[in-house]
């Protein structure tokens, strides 16, 4: 009886929260389990590559394979320069900071439908087991970033002083990202099919976002970049490390106020909802 009354009062007590206080607790729910959070991370960064005979050289290749790719078609002349600039760089660049932003939306939708009843078993916050795969993310971005320095370096790039303020719009861009993160990965577990039109949408939407291809010539791809948040932070990032222009446009300001506001409503909407899809 008392279990029965827990699970009927726990989602009016949750849907009362307002979204500030909603976000304040998912944070503290981050805070109070940091410790878990590290030790899943090692343990799956771990068991990744076990029972393979080159072990842990996995974990440093595999994130590099797709971006290796890119850059050899690169070099080899299939894909074009951009205005000037070494297209191997230019490219790395771009796919190491596509396969960021996307991996920000796939980790939260993907650890919400693998993890949800293993969170009902141990009570481990699902907020907790998103951040573990952004911690995997992290890991696999550091690495493509190491690869993109040394291209740099064999290319002769050489990074302006604006690229120290490219790190801001990057910090602008992740609210945006993380909040649809967790609106999708509720929204998949209404309908399976979220999940499959955005992970076509991510695998795809790489080549007509011009981080591949240069699309300013193509009038329709042009028109949706233009309100495509990708496109946007990916060329404001690039403009700043290989050209040395800082532009805050008024675009990209847009959506970095629109990925604050959406912070509040994803957290109260995934705070609400958490205990719900947990439980059914």
């Amino acid at each position: 009886m008392k279990n029965q009354i827990f699970t009927e009062i726990t989602p009016n007590r949750r849907q009362a929260a307002s979204a500030f206080k909603a976000t304040k607790l998912l944070l503290s729910q981050l805070v109070d389990n940091k410790k878990q959070i590290g030790s899943l991370f090692a343990g799956n960064w771990r068991s990744a590559s076990r029972g393979t005979k080159l072990g842990i050289f996995w974990n440093y290749v595999l994130p590099l394979v797709p971006l290796g790719i890119y850059c050899l078609l690169a070099q080899i002349r299939v894909l074009p320069e951009f205005n000037g600039t070494n297209p191997v760089a230019f490219i790395a660049l771009g796919v190491t900071l596509w396969f960021f932003l996307a991996g920000i939306i796939q980790v939260a939708i993907g650890t919400v439908d693998q993890k949800r009843k293993e969170s009902a078993q141990t009570s481990f916050p699902l907020v907790c087991s998103i951040a573990s795969g952004y911690a995997q993310l992290t890991f696999e971005t550091v690495v493509r970033l190491t690869l993109t320095a040394i291209i740099f370096v064999l290319t002769d790039v050489e990074p302006y002083l604006e690229a120290l303020l490219s790190t801001f719009i990057l910090i602008s861009a992740i609210p945006l990202f993380f909040s649809l993160g967790l609106l999708l990965s509720i929204c998949n577990l209404i309908y399976k099919d979220v999940g499959r039109v955005i992970t076509i949408v991510l695998q795809y939407g790489l080549f007509i976002s011009g981080v591949i291809f240069p699309v300013t010539n193509i009038a329709i791809l042009s028109e949706l970049n233009a309100y495509n948040p990708f496109a946007i932070f990916i060329d404001a990032t690039r403009l700043a490390v290989l050209v040395g222009e800082f532009q805050a446009s008024p675009a990209l300001l847009s959506f970095a106020l629109l990925g604050v506001i959406l912070l509040f409503v994803g957290c109260k909407v995934f705070y609400v909802m958490e205990e719900r899809v947990v439980d059914n």
